[in-house]
Protein backbone atom coordinates (compact mmCIF):
# COMPACT_ATOMS: atom_id res chain seq x y z
CA UNK A 1 0.00 0.00 0.00
CA UNK A 2 1.11 3.64 -1.10
CA UNK A 3 -0.62 6.69 0.46
CA UNK A 4 -0.41 9.64 -0.98
CA UNK A 5 -1.61 13.09 0.52
CA UNK A 6 -4.13 15.52 -1.36
CA UNK A 7 -3.96 19.06 -0.29
CA UNK A 8 -7.13 20.43 2.29
CA UNK A 9 -8.45 23.53 1.06
CA UNK A 10 -11.18 25.37 3.42
CA UNK A 11 -13.58 23.69 1.27
CA UNK A 12 -12.31 20.29 1.05
CA UNK A 13 -10.01 18.15 -0.68
CA UNK A 14 -8.24 20.56 -3.71
CA UNK A 15 -10.35 18.11 -6.62
CA UNK A 16 -7.56 20.15 -9.21
CA UNK A 17 -4.41 18.27 -7.36
CA UNK A 18 -6.96 14.69 -6.60
CA UNK A 19 -7.31 14.51 -9.92
CA UNK A 20 -3.70 14.62 -11.25
CA UNK A 21 -2.96 12.36 -8.38
CA UNK A 22 -5.81 10.22 -9.75
CA UNK A 23 -4.19 9.92 -13.08
CA UNK A 24 -0.74 9.64 -11.55
CA UNK A 25 -0.95 6.57 -9.27
CA UNK A 26 -4.44 4.99 -10.46
CA UNK A 27 -5.54 4.36 -6.71
CA UNK A 28 -8.47 2.18 -5.60
CA UNK A 29 -9.41 4.04 -2.27
CA UNK A 30 -9.27 7.62 -1.51
CA UNK A 31 -10.01 8.18 2.36
CA UNK A 32 -11.95 11.80 3.40
CA UNK A 33 -12.66 13.05 6.26
CA UNK A 34 -15.76 14.72 5.15
CA UNK A 35 -17.02 16.84 8.63
CA UNK A 36 -14.44 18.97 10.80
CA UNK A 37 -11.48 17.57 9.70
CA UNK A 38 -8.60 17.82 11.77
CA UNK A 39 -6.49 19.57 12.11
CA UNK A 40 -7.77 22.25 9.77
CA UNK A 41 -12.01 21.67 11.22
CA UNK A 42 -13.00 22.31 7.85
CA UNK A 43 -15.88 20.50 5.99
CA UNK A 44 -16.58 19.35 2.48
CA UNK A 45 -18.84 21.99 0.51
CA UNK A 46 -21.28 19.82 -1.62
CA UNK A 47 -19.98 21.42 -4.81
CA UNK A 48 -16.27 19.58 -3.93
CA UNK A 49 -18.23 16.17 -2.61
CA UNK A 50 -20.40 16.33 -6.18
CA UNK A 51 -17.13 16.57 -8.14
CA UNK A 52 -15.11 13.78 -5.85
CA UNK A 53 -18.25 11.32 -7.02
CA UNK A 54 -18.17 12.32 -10.54
CA UNK A 55 -14.08 11.24 -9.82
CA UNK A 56 -15.06 8.02 -8.78
CA UNK A 57 -16.72 6.67 -11.62
CA UNK A 58 -14.04 8.88 -14.44
CA UNK A 59 -11.36 6.79 -12.66
CA UNK A 60 -12.71 3.97 -10.90
CA UNK A 61 -11.97 3.73 -7.35
CA UNK A 62 -13.90 4.50 -3.86
CA UNK A 63 -14.17 6.68 -1.64
CA UNK A 64 -14.23 5.87 2.34
CA UNK A 65 -15.60 8.50 4.47
CA UNK A 66 -14.40 9.27 8.07
CA UNK A 67 -17.16 10.97 9.56
CA UNK A 68 -17.20 10.29 12.99
CA UNK A 69 -19.85 12.91 13.90
CA UNK A 70 -22.63 10.95 11.81
CA UNK A 71 -24.45 9.61 15.04
CA UNK A 72 -24.86 13.04 15.92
Amino acid sequence: MRLVGVPRLANGPDVDVAEALLKQHKPKLFFVNTVFQNPTETNIAPQVAFRLLQLTTQYGFSIVEDDIYADF
